[in-house]
């Protein structure tokens, strides 16, 4: 049985930014975390990588288990973000084309 603890650590010495928190959520709420929890006696660079992975899409849209209205609001906050960056984007891009006198209008 690995403890959390024990996968904290782990997981800090790859250098994967987590705490005893996030560690205990993954291992309550993931099939590879919780049979770490349950069978296995030690972790392995796999193990690292399906947490690394976990956490990356902890909060977003595409995290396991969410209810769908959770799912489309997430989608609809990202779609929100990305319209918002690329109008910042699109004023950087008129403010350099506009530095070099290649407006075409």
């Amino acid at each position: 049985m690995v403890t959390v603890q024990k996968a904290t650590r782990f997981f800090r010495l790859h250098e994967v930014k987590c705490d005893e928190e996030l560690v205990r959520k993954w291992m309550d709420t993931n099939p590879v975390g919780l049979a770490l929890k349950n069978k296995k006696d030690s972790l392995d660079e796999w193990d690292m990588y399906n947490f690394s992975e976990w956490l990356r899409v902890l909060g977003t849209a595409y995290e396991d288990r969410i209810d769908e209205q959770t799912k489309i609001t997430r989608l609809l906050e990202e779609v929100a973000e990305l319209k918002l960056k690329n109008k910042e984007l699109e004023q950087k891009n008129y403010q350099l084309l506009s530095k070099l006198n290649f407006l075409t209008f």
